[in-house]
């Protein structure tokens, strides 16, 4: 990971292209358990606020391409996708009732 800047000043992550390359030797079952790792802290309340404010989506993290389990891809991703989807909706409406946090997107004029 390396520490980016956008256009308004503000600092932004961004993974680097290498990562991918890193895990490649890895199989797709050795990834799985980070997948659900993910899988949690998207859907961890606690956190939620974090994608709200930053838009830092934790799911870019998986390395999808490695994927060739039709079931995981056409099964298991979409029921993930659609639980934080599901869940990022309910938190929207909640943090939009607060003040933003420093260095929100919502506070860029």
């Amino acid at each position: 990971m390396r520490k980016a800047w956008r256009r308004d000043g503000l600092p932004s992550l961004s993974f680097e292209p290498s990562f991918p390359r890193r895990i490649a030797p890895l199989q797709e079952r050795d990834v799985f358990p980070f997948v659900e790792e993910v899988r949690r802290i998207a859907l961890n309340k606690k956190l939620g606020r974090v994608y709200y404010e930053y838009g830092f989506d934790v799911l870019s993290a998986v390395p999808l391409a490695l994927f060739k389990n039709e079931d995981f891809l056409s099964k298991r991703w979409p029921q993930i996708q659609a639980l934080v989807a599901e869940q990022r909706e309910s938190q929207t409406k909640l943090c939009s009732k607060y003040p933003s946090w420093p260095g929100s997107i919502h506070n860029i004029t």
